[in-house]
């Protein structure tokens, strides 16, 4: 038998990687610029560009879509009404409302450029209040939207004129971030609920 030299091993051709590696990069990028607009888009959309009367009116339909006064919750939805006035004044006047008692507020509020008859309802709106939120009394159903419509015209009574408003929002336009990552909320997130146990012997409200 005639012994032959052996074959060399078949080469099989090996395919280059680059094109797959090239393939992954651009994908990476792609969904990676994907992913930014859609977040800066995300940014852009909660900006919260309302003037603080806006903000308000906005924060009592919230409130009464709650419907508290049908679960028994009066103190909570006073509190809440009452919170988001005050706030609201607070911004507009420059006094502090937030943890004032009402006669307090009473004494700044006269050194501001509100007029009478706001005052008044102001004042009455307070006190309404605080006879729900720091005493046993317990009003009706009706009573407790009546503050709501209430508070709504002391809104609207105090509001900027429409020439204000143009101006107002054009001014907190330009003071606006181009993007922001905060998400946007009401006033409802920070009021504080007021009980007869958070208020002080003065008639301060409890850190």
């Amino acid at each position: 038998t005639e012994l032959r030299d052996l074959k060399p091993q078949a080469e099989l051709p090996i395919a280059s990687v680059w094109p797959y590696v090239v393939a992954g990069l651009l994908t990476t990028a792609v969904a990676g610029a994907g992913f930014y607009f859609w977040r800066s888009r995300r940014a852009v959309a909660i900006v919260d560009n309302r003037l603080p009367h806006e903000v308000a009116l906005d924060t009592l339909t919230e409130i009464e879509q709650m419907g508290l006064p049908e679960n028994g919750r009066y103190k909570e939805h006073y509190s809440r009404t009452t919170y988001t006035v005050r706030l609201y004044l607070e911004k507009i006047y420059g006094v502090p409302m937030i943890e004032r008692t009402t006669g307090e507020i009473s004494i700044e509020l006269k050194a501001t450029a509100v007029n009478q008859d706001v005052y008044r309802k102001i004042i009455n709106f307070l006190d309404d209040s605080d006879l729900v939120k720091f005493s046993t009394f317990r009003p009706d159903v009706a009573s407790a939207y009546q503050l709501l419509n209430h508070a709504r015209l002391i809104v609207e009574a105090t509001k900027p004129s429409e020439q204000s408003v143009t101006s107002e929002r054009l001014a907190v336009s330009n003071q606006l971030p181009a993007t922001s990552n905060q998400p946007l909320t009401t006033d409802l997130d920070r009021i504080k609920i007021l009980t007869p146990s958070s208020v002080h012997a003065n008639g301060k409200v409890k850190a």
